[in-house]
């Protein structure tokens, strides 16, 4: 009869238990809130898009012939009011700033370091002729934030999930060529923007140095990249909406201009 070996005192590991037991709804929903705490606590995997110069580069690398394919995931509205001209040379956060994800109604985000009105409506700085010297742009300069994903990471969903996202911020000379071709993507192929192949691309121009330009590729017919896509896209309102770090008065100069006087809401 073979005899039972002893087990030394904290050796012995307890096997894991298996339970087919559902989670109930409220523990779902309070690990959903939990989840979603915890990424707005983290800065995703990104890179950025820029637009310097006439040059689209991705993290500081131009991009042959100044066009790229990608997918759309996400979108938002950004309004930024910065003191002072545009220096490309000094990096520095508006001292006024609004995101909002449709560009209705709109107000200060509480990191602006000089909110000029209660709300983006009303405010005088978001007034057509408030650039000054003669000029009949807005001093607020009205952007749109787009986040993107490579084409190649269609293969898989996975892929999809897992893509690093880029960052790009349309300037106020192209935004009106973006909602253009949000409108085509719907009248010509009933297709929402992120479920096409997109092409950007820079073009120069006499007045505005450049220009972003937006053109279809083809919708995208995968069923399983699409699922993918539409899941993607509930990850992306943090990245999108992220905010601005709170300016400083040492990064500011000259002072800013004084105050309009508030409007308030009612």
């Amino acid at each position: 009869m073979a005899t039972k070996q002893a087990v030394k005192p904290g050796t012995a590991v307890a096997a894991p238990k298996k339970t087919q037991v559902a989670l109930p709804a409220s523990m779902l929903a309070e690990l959903a809130n939990e989840a979603k705490d915890a990424s707005a606590n983290e800065t995703p995997s990104i890179s950025n898009i820029s637009f310097k110069s006439g040059i689209l580069s991705v993290a500081g690398t131009p991009v042959a012939n100044n066009t790229m394919d990608c997918i759309v995931v996400g979108t938002s509205y950004e309004r930024a009011l910065y003191d002072g001209p545009y220096d490309p040379n000094k990096v520095k956060s508006p001292i006024c700033f609004a995101i909002t994800s449709d560009g209705e109604g709109g107000e200060p985000h509480e990191n602006s370091l000089h909110p000029q009105n209660e709300t983006c409506v009303g405010c005088p700085m978001n007034e057509w002729g408030s650039a000054g010297e003669g000029r009949r742009g807005k001093a607020c300069k009205e952007i749109r934030r787009l986040a993107l994903i490579p084409t190649d990471k269609l293969e898989s969903a996975a892929d999809i999930m897992s893509s690093e996202m880029a960052m790009a911020k349309v300037p106020v000379t192209s935004v009106k060529n973006w909602s253009n071709y949000v409108h085509k993507a719907s009248a010509m192929f009933g297709m929402p923007f992120w479920a096409m192949i997109s092409r950007m691309w820079l073009t120069p121009h006499i007045k505005n140095q450049f220009e972003v330009n937006f053109i279809e590729v083809e919708p995208i017919q995968d069923m399983e990249a699409l699922e993918a896509i539409k899941k993607k896209r509930t990850l992306v309102e943090s990245f999108v909406m992220a905010p601005y770090s709170l300016a400083t008065e040492e990064e500011e100069a000259p002072p800013p201009p004084p105050k309009a006087a508030i409007k308030k809401k009612f």
